[in-house]
């Protein structure tokens, strides 16, 4: 690429020189042109350097950005967590407590007709009711 540039300046310089007066002014283009090449060559090596600079000083930024979201992150998980342990155990909590709630109502209802079934025959007895209490079928 080098080559090719500085063939084709060489012949633009070769080619503009034919009297004394284009010679100096085309030599004097070529110089500007070539002061002008080296200064935007200049520039992009500067750009590149700072560049690759900004480029480091961004990553570490960018990489501390990071650290703090993955921080943030697991510190959210935990959190969903815990209110998800949390639930879980009142939701057991409340299950235990309805099935003892159903324990008793089921063991009062048992009392009741325990003792239901104690009246029935007390008044059997009174009326004179008393009746046998199978009949002798086999379903019974």
């Amino acid at each position: 690429m080098f080559l090719e540039q500085s063939r084709k300046n060489t012949e633009s310089f070769i080619l503009n020189t034919s009297s004394g007066k284009d010679r100096n002014e085309s030599g004097l283009s070529f110089w500007k042109a070539k002061q002008q090449r080296m200064i935007k060559d200049i520039r992009k090596i500067k750009w590149s350097m700072f560049n690759a600079e900004d480029a480091r000083i961004l990553h570490q930024r960018m990489q501390s950005h990071v650290t703090a979201f993955h921080l943030f992150l697991t510190a959210l998980n935990a959190q969903t967590q815990a209110r998800t342990q949390r639930t879980t155990n009142q939701a057991a909590v409340t299950a235990r407590n309805i099935n003892d709630k159903v324990d008793k109502t089921l063991e009062v209802s048992l009392r009741t007709e325990k003792t239901l079934c104690e009246m029935v025959d007390q008044i059997k007895i009174i009326m004179g009711l008393d009746l046998p209490r199978n009949l002798g079928y086999a379903w019974e």
